[in-house]
């Protein structure tokens, strides 16, 4: 396996609006986790081949608007699960350290 191959991520969500695709990527920083949206279109070449590309087409444009508004709703979605599972560990924390603390009693 190559190194590439061993730090290659997998994809937190992948919206479909017919050929466009948004593939919604974590990426955890300095300042706690962000999240990159990549936008590409699927099409077939002459030998019937698939391949992806981020050359949009005139008529691409209002369907990528639609992916665009699922991709951000999807995000945000994404980021109150995480925040609710913060809290809901410091909760479990919290009625630990009082159950430690009832036991030294």
């Amino acid at each position: 396996m190559s190194d590439d191959t061993q730090t290659r991520k997998t994809p937190e969500a992948t919206l479909r609006e017919g050929a466009l695709k948004a593939t919604i990527w974590r990426n955890d920083g300095e300042k706690g986790p962000n999240r990159i949206t990549e936008y590409t279109r699927s099409y077939q070449d002459k030998d019937g081949a698939w391949h992806d590309t981020h050359t949009m087409r005139e008529n691409d444009h209002l369907r990528l608007s639609h992916l665009a508004g699922r991709a951000h709703d999807r995000v945000m979605e994404l980021k109150i699960a995480e925040r609710e599972q913060r809290k809901s560990k410091r909760q479990d924390r919290g009625r630990d350290q009082e159950r430690d603390r009832g036991r030294e009693r």
